[in-house]
């Protein structure tokens, strides 16, 4: 590809097809912000057409923008390299998150120009989002020594988080809804302040706050007019309130509390709102435990019970890979005491894989991102190897310096094992219906082969016609056999079994005494140990083809004055059943089929 006239001399590898076809934004400007090139992604990104480039300006977020355009300023008169986060509209109006880092390229003729490549980040800024407003609401109640204080720095910081104007706590009294606090944004006037009386009905319909106390859940409203009135309705667009959403503060099984965050922008993030919804919870759980002890709990012991109430093994290192604290769970899982735990070096625990985690936790710790859905093994206190599912997010001090790490594993062990099963399960099934198809040929082309030759005159052959209608009746039952396979494999698989009280020492006792001349024949005794008085609830056709396959194999492969033993007795979690031979046994390799 040729270069645009522009951009001739710098680097045509730049402009060639490689970057074109890069799934990231790449751009190359002059020192006065001028665009002389965009890839093709830009343009497919943006919906801009190659004759808007000087319009580049559009496609970034107007809260960004000067942002943008001071730090390549600073790049400029620095002719240095930078990294600045914005946001870039999509052609379907919807804005994503994008790092980019530009380089200074010198040039003797054009003069300098700055190469820029733009990477999305918007998943990574949406999680931060998310855990950045869980880590607000948690640091704030462990700090607050009261519900009414922790209502109001919660809605400005939640405010400030989220980009609301203004904020409200609503909580019951007396079957009425009370006004408990309010925020507004810095710089916002107090006369646009959304007119509230002091108190609401419960009811839906009677304002944003009454709906979300009935609604329970954490919601966006668009229009909002029909709920509110304004002192100025005019100021409506001036201001910026297109919509609100409501967090209802939810505890005991009931909302017993509403937050409202008025001027938020209508973007129907379902990972937010569950997010809120959480806060909405912990809010909740924080009231009733202000509500029901009235002396100040320390941060220490609130943050205990948080994290040994959560699922997941919880823990917190430092820079030196020490274990600050940890939560019950991941107590648990290391069989010992917390205070055992908390003050001691992880490759003390842990020591074959302490060195991994340690390298991990301190990328978090190096650059303040956390790192989610890691998945790794670990050996828990039996010493079983399983399957951990962590989230490692950087964990900071008072002063907001990064100190640790903070993280939580789930056991996914047995979803691990579920997915190998799976797998081996349609291996087998593949490998099954090949064996069967090709089994099927054999019966099918034997029957086919001497009906055609009793069809071509075979008929009139009286000394071999007799042999050939054996023949075929032969391979008929065995293709009959193979059919009642497909047919039990089809059942097992559909679950179609007529369980029914099956008495185990007589039907073991009738089985042996129908197989006697089967035994007599090879030589073998078979005998029965079976505890008196154990049923079963079984498939009778089913648990006799069972035991008829195993006793089968056992008589086949077992010597001339072998025993065969049949046993069956109750164990801990139903009734073990088992036939024992001294046949050679299976190989290794087929052991797990």
């Amino acid at each position: 590809m040729t270069p645009p006239p522009a951009a001739k001399g710098l680097p045509e590898i730049l402009f060639g097809p490689i970057v074109n076809a890069l799934p990231q934004i790449v751009w190359v400007a002059d020192a006065s912000g001028t665009l002389h090139y965009c890839n093709q992604f830009w343009f497919e990104f943006t919906g801009l057409r190659r004759d808007q480039l000087d319009d580049w300006r559009q496609a970034i977020h107007p809260e960004d923008l000067p942002i943008v355009l001071d730090r390549f300023e600073r790049g400029v008169r620095a002719l240095g390299c930078y990294e600045v986060e914005y946001r870039i509209r999509r052609g379907d109006g919807v804005y994503r998150w994008h790092m980019a880092r530009v380089q200074y390229e010198p040039h003797p003729e054009k003069g300098p120009h700055w190469l820029g490549v733009a990477v999305d980040i918007d998943d990574r800024k949406r999680a931060e989002q998310r855990l950045g407003l869980q880590y607000l609401t948690t640091r704030t109640l462990a700090e607050s020594r009261s519900f009414q204080e922790a209502l109001e720095r919660v809605l400005e910081g939640l405010g400030h988080a989220i980009g609301a104007r203004f904020a409200e706590a609503w909580m019951p009294e007396r079957g009425r809804l009370h006004l408990h606090g309010q925020w507004r944004a810095p710089r916002t006037r107090p006369s646009a302040f959304i007119e509230s009386s002091r108190e609401l009905t419960f009811a839906p319909g009677e304002g944003i706050p009454g709906e979300v106390f009935t609604d329970t859940r954490a919601c966006w409203f668009e229009d909002i007019y029909a709920c509110r009135t304004l002192r100025r309705p005019g100021q409506a667009e001036e201001i910026g309130l297109r919509s609100a959403v409501g967090l209802p503060i939810f505890g005991q099984g009931r909302a017993i509390g509403a937050l409202v965050f008025w001027g938020v922008a209508p973007v129907a993030d379902k990972n937010l709102l569950t997010a809120l919804d959480a806060i909405g919870i912990q809010l909740g759980l924080f009231y009733e435990r202000k509500k029901s002890d009235a002396r100040l709990l320390r941060q220490q012991e609130e943050l205990r019970m948080i994290l040994d109430a959560a699922p997941a093994m919880i823990w917190y290192k430092d820079a030196d890979n020490r274990i600050l604290r940890c939560n019950q769970a991941a107590a648990d899982w290391l069989g010992l005491e917390m205070a055992k735990i908390e003050g001691r070096m992880a490759h003390e625990l842990f020591p074959d894989e302490s060195k991994a985690y340690h390298e991990d936790s301190l990328e978090v710790i190096r650059t303040g991102q956390p790192k989610l859905g890691i998945v790794e093994p670990m050996r828990n206190k039996r010493g079983e190897r399983r399957w951990l599912r962590t989230d490692k997010v950087p964990y900071r001090d008072e002063s907001g310096e990064i100190c640790g790490v903070v993280v939580f594993s789930l056991d996914i062990t047995e979803t691990k094992k579920a997915e190998a099963v799976l797998i081996e399960s349609e291996k087998a099934q593949r490998e099954f219906v090949a064996n069967v198809s090709h089994e099927l040929r054999t019966p099918v082309a034997a029957i086919k082969g001497f009906a055609e030759t009793l069809r071509r005159g075979g008929m009139s052959d009286k000394r071999n016609s007799g042999r050939f209608v054996r023949i075929i009746e032969k391979h008929a039952d065995r293709l009959s056999w193979l059919i009642q396979d497909l047919l039990v494999l089809s059942s097992l698989e559909a679950g179609r079994f007529e369980p029914e009280p099956i008495e185990l020492e007589s039907f073991v006792d009738e089985y042996i005494e129908s197989i006697a001349s089967l035994t007599k024949g090879a030589g073998v005794e078979v005998i029965a140990r079976v505890t008196k008085g154990c049923f079963v609830e079984a498939d009778r056709p089913h648990l006799l083809q069972m035991l008829e396959n195993l006793v089968g194999n056992a008589l086949k492969f077992s010597p001339a004055g072998a025993r065969v033993r049949i046993e069956a007795a109750r164990c801990e979690d139903g009734v073990r059943m088992s036939v024992r031979d001294s046949g050679p046994g299976i190989a290794p390799e087929d052991l797990e089929r």
